[in-house]
């Protein structure tokens, strides 16, 4: 076969024979035992303090979303750690093959019964099951407190922490022994909520805004490069963006926000989480708004979808087991210490949003190392970074702060110029309290071995943060509207949803479903020197801003682990620090480099499909190379024009996804393309072409441009035709079928599918490249048919065969009514066709009988 992919109809379908995981056998045996407990340890909130108590909770107080947390077994999660690794991997066969959350449940969650059994035992204590995760790794839970301390053994209490009253549990809740080895522990059991970074905000007047330096979707879009993705149409159109939040906002912020930047109006979509309660409007309703506007600004047609309950926590698990989006951004973190099993409760939300192609993003939060002090002025508690941006499967993302100098990068509008010079971000001396870009070294999560490369310390700790954006709020803010005011805004609380919305942009272009964890390929990245520039002297290829100046570093008082002469924290530096990570980032340069894997891309051959080395106009063509199409992203049944919108309106394609080609300098229609990262039987990346009409004769030249840039020209000879017959098989056998459209071919070919033609039998053959029909074609139209002006000359088996009919019968399709000698010998025979002056490959293969 000359050619993978194009057969009869001119569609390609490749089929995966993978076998489904078996299911996970029960680990319950027999009936729980409701007697039979044992406490888990590590359940107890870190400020449910004795110094707190103020006793009891009354005993109809209702606990309304209490969630217990499995986790897989040994194997499972040596599997999962397995299956985590393949899907960031372009060598393996799981690169990128997302899985459903059913298809998580089967392979790492537990069993149905075991599922059942759990939810009959909170019933069989007078508690109501709410619901029961897709994924089989939690259940939701609620009742009175009197009959949650019952069936926990626990007890709740009310504790006042700052001013506010709170409820907890005192001491560890139990569950029955047979669950204990595979229960991870409870959150709902207490009200305590995680902050959303410092998100410091101050008045703005709406005359002024754009002449004070306040960061804007313009601003963001020339300093961070996104202005290449809206005009080739990446905009987030037809993309989904997941925002957590923990109060319902008030939707005219957003319109008021859209109108005042200049932005579309394009509402969030607002999803409470099912079976919650209802939140309202409190005060992490600005903190949402800014997460829902900073990435609109970024991707302004996607549809962003606000995931909101009572609690983060329930809204980030919801959105996981739910699939709603194939990024989260997630602006709420909470100090390490004290808090490991919210650690690996949240470890395990964040490997299944993996599996299931999700990336979550969160801000490294705004202490400095000081993650335990938020709002406090001098560091009292040791060294620490944020939960969930320590995670290995979460992005963390850090501060900077622009650093102009005396270069021109404002322009007279108020609008920045081009990028500009960063340093870390700290705001701690300006602002009078903690203010600055979270980092360090994590205690729980050990260094993932994406990381491990990088060597600024001997601790074998998870470095937090990965990149960095703009968070100061001293200099250069962003502009914001919160509860109906115009606001200037900083913190990594904007940083991070900035970043959440160059990520979905990174997705549309590449043409992904999802990318998981993106932490090992941006590792990868700044491996290469070339991808990493100098704040101050940015290239075109530049994809992180190394950030070498400033520090996290805060007061802390004396005698504080980690507190070295009043002060904590770290220095930027050349390189990974633990400020600023591998720095901020241009996310044009980010897509490119990402989707060619630091390779630039080539043509190796160009052909007629099924044909030799020449091409001719109207004909179907082959292109094969290396970096051609979007990299992992194109699933292993390849891409087809007829998922292009405009192949619903009549016109075929001249750009499928992000590859599109020219010929002789003029557009190609794209037909399909497969990646030999996804496909093994694309041996390089290929691309299906319908050439352009164009009558020159002689040398042309082929370029294909993707996401990963543009190859040079590619020489090929241009004929007035170039004939060739499709094929079905590497032996040679033409496409051909009988009068009842059954194939023809050997018996053994197509066991029940094909058979031999009959001699004096009319039959249809299917080939490309004849040329042009007698009638007139419009370039590009999807309906192409007409008769060719003379009719080819063919012979079977050396013998003449007669003609009835040649010509086009859809875009570069061909159809020859030829019928079988009547002297053709019994076997197989050599078909050949001629047609203005050129032959058809030798070798073509015609079965007779």
């Amino acid at each position: 076969m000359r050619i993978a992919g194009l057969v009869l109809t001119l569609a390609l379908s490749l089929e995966l024979m993978a076998q489904p995981p078996a299911q996970q056998p029960d680990r319950i045996s027999g009936t729980l035992d409701p007697a039979r407990v044992v406490a888990l340890k590590g359940n107890v909130h870190p400020l449910a303090r004795p110094e707190n108590d103020q006793g009891p909770v009354a005993p109809d107080m209702m606990l309304d979303y209490v969630t217990l947390h499995l986790k897989p077994t040994p194997a499972q999660q040596a599997d999962l750690d397995q299956l985590l690794t393949d899907l960031q991997d372009p060598k393996s066969s799981h690169y990128r093959q997302w899985l459903t959350p059913e298809a998580y449940a089967d392979r790492f969650g537990a069993s149905p019964a075991d599922l059942e059994q759990i939810a009959g035992w909170l019933q069989g204590q007078g508690l109501t099951v709410v619901t029961k995760a897709r994924g089989r790794n939690f259940v939701v839970f609620k009742g009175a407190a009197a009959m949650v301390q019952a069936a926990l053994h626990v007890e709740i209490h009310r504790f006042l922490v700052d001013g506010e009253m709170h409820f907890a549990n005192v001491g560890e809740p139990s569950v029955p022994v047979a669950i204990q080895p595979f229960t991870i522990g409870f959150s709902g059991l207490d009200d305590f909520k995680l902050k959303s970074p410092t998100e410091e905000a101050q008045p703005l007047p709406a005359a002024v805004f754009q002449n004070q330096h306040v960061l804007g979707p313009p601003d963001l879009s020339v300093i961070y490069d996104t202005a290449p993705f809206y005009g080739i149409g990446v905009t987030g159109a037809g993309m989904k963006l997941a925002v957590m939040g923990q109060s319902d906002v008030n939707l005219s912020d957003i319109a008021t926000y859209q109108a005042t930047v200049g932005l579309p109006a394009n509402a969030p979509v607002k999803l409470l989480v099912a079976n919650s309660s209802y939140p309202g409007i409190t005060s992490d309703s600005g903190e949402s708004d800014l997460d829902l506007e900073m990435t609109d600004a970024i991707a302004p047609y996607a549809e962003i979808v606000f995931v909101y309950s009572t609690n983060v926590v329930y809204s980030v698990a919801y959105a996981i087991d739910q699939a709603v989006a194939p990024v989260i951004s997630y602006s709420y973190a909470g100090c390490e210490l004290g808090n490991s099993t919210a650690a690996v409760t949240n470890q395990q939300l964040a490997q299944q949003a993996n599996t299931e192609g999700i990336t979550w993003i969160a801000s490294s939060g705004d202490y400095g190392a000081a993650a335990c002090d938020p709002g406090a002025s001098t560091a009292s508690h040791p060294v620490s970074v944020m939960l969930p941006a320590s995670i290995p499967e979460v992005t963390g993302v850090g501060g900077t702060q622009f650093n102009e100098g005396t270069g021109n990068y404002w322009g007279s509008n108020g609008y920045a110029l081009s990028y500009i010079p960063e340093v870390a971000f700290n705001d701690t001396s300006a602002e009078g309290h903690l203010f600055a870009s979270g980092g360090g070294m994590s205690t729980i999560f050990p260094r993932p071995v994406w990381q491990s490369a990088i060597s600024i310390t001997s601790s074998n700790a998870r470095l937090v943060p990965d990149v960095a954006m703009s968070a100061s709020l001293a200099h250069d803010p962003y502009f914001a509207v919160e509860g109906g005011l115009l606001l200037s805004v900083g913190g990594t609380s904007a940083a991070a949803p900035v970043f959440a919305g160059i990520v979905l942009l990174l997705n549309q272009y590449l043409g992904a479903n999802g990318l998981g964890n993106i932490n090992p390929g941006l590792y990868r990245l700044a491996s290469t020197s070339a991808n990493v520039c100098s704040t101050t002297a940015v290239t075109s290829k530049c994809v992180f801003h190394d950030i070498t100046s400033g520090s996290n570093i805060v007061p802390c008082v004396a005698g504080t682990t980690g507190c070295v002469n009043g002060s904590m924290g770290y220095s930027a530096g050349p390189g990974y620090d633990m400020v600023t990570g591998l720095g901020s980032i241009d996310a044009a340069n980010l897509a490119l480099a990402a989707a060619s894997g630091g390779t630039a891309p080539s043509i190796s051959s160009v052909a007629t499909a099924y044909g030799g080395t020449a091409i001719a106009q109207n004909a179907f063509i082959v292109i094969k190379g290396t970096n051609l199409v979007p990299v992992g992203t194109t699933p292993s049944t390849g891409v087809n024009w007829n998922s292009a919108p405009s192949f619903a309106s009549g016109q075929m394609p001249t750009q499928l996804n992000t590859v599109t080609v020219t010929v002789n300098g003029k557009p190609a229609f794209v037909y399909f393309y497969c990646s030999s990262a996804t496909y093994p039987g694309c041996t390089q990346d290929q691309l299906n072409v319908l050439t352009p009409l164009d009558n020159t004769v002689g040398p042309v030249k082929v370029m294909v441009t993707s996401a990963t840039g543009t190859t040079s020209p590619f020489t090929v000879n241009m004929q007035a035709v170039s004939p060739s017959f499709l094929l079905i098989s590497t032996a040679g056998y033409v496409t051909a079928t009988h009068s009842n459209y059954s194939l023809v071919g050997p018996t053994s070919l197509y066991p029940g599918y094909s058979t031999p033609a009959a001699k004096g039998e009319e039959i249809e053959i299917y080939a490309v490249g004849f040329g042009l029909p007698s009638n007139t074609l419009t370039n590009g139209s999807a309906m192409q048919s007409g008769a060719l002006p003379t009719l080819p000359v063919c012979t079977v088996g050396g013998l003449p065969a007669s003609l009835a009919f040649a010509g086009l019968i859809s875009p570069g399709l061909y159809q020859l009514n030829l019928t079988i000698p009547a002297g053709a010998p019994s076997g197989d025979n050599l078909l050949s066709c001629s047609y203005g002056g050129f032959s058809t490959p030798a070798g073509d293969l015609i079965t007779v009988q």
